[in-house]
């Protein structure tokens, strides 16, 4: 059973997210691409991890594995749900060419590693003109298959982070 907890620190990791992602396109959107996103991607799962120890101690101060798999996916599917849906609003409605410019950027990113390994113009060029016909449009299928993966790699994510959040309850209870 999912507890209320998970969903509200799920909203408000949610929310976070939103609003860092909101700074860095404020700052500029080529932060969109830089490591600052991922970094502000590592502060949010760290914080669901903290937050799902903080949801098992507000119950009873102990959590099976299953319980802390389903505390720490469940706050990670409603902070993802949050992040496609508010990139999605972004990207469509407040900023249209956003998608377009941030393939750009990845573009000149990915032609600067290629050139750097060693690939030749050929193999490089034929990479660039794959990444462009798939188009840079961030359409409502491509919100959803983004979310998928999301939720799989949270769910991978989860896996692991409730090792940490679980706490087992002692076999013998202490004797008085």
């Amino acid at each position: 059973m999912i507890n209320q907890s998970s969903v509200k620190y799920g909203v408000i990791t949610g929310a976070l997210y939103v609003v860092l992602v909101m700074i860095l396109y404020t700052i500029g959107y080529e932060m969109l691409a830089s490591p600052f996103k991922t970094l502000a991607y590592w502060v949010i799962w760290i914080l669901i991890v903290v937050l799902a120890i903080k949801a098992r101690n507000e119950t009873d101060q102990y959590m099976s594995y299953s319980q802390a798999l389903l505390t720490v996916f469940t706050m990670i599917a409603i902070t993802e749900v949050m992040y496609t849906l508010f990139y999605f609003i972004l990207a469509n409605y407040i900023d249209p060419e956003l998608s377009s410019r941030l393939m750009t950027i990845a573009m000149e990113k990915l032609e600067t590693s290629l050139a750097q390994i060693g690939a030749g113009d050929e193999r490089i060029d034929a990479l660039i003109d794959q990444a462009q016909e798939q188009g840079a449009s961030f359409t409502l299928w491509n919100a959803f298959t983004s979310l998928l993966w999301y939720l799989f790699v949270g769910f991978l994510v989860s896996l692991l982070a409730a090792l940490m959040v679980r706490k087992k309850r002692p076999v013998f209870d202490e004797f008085e």
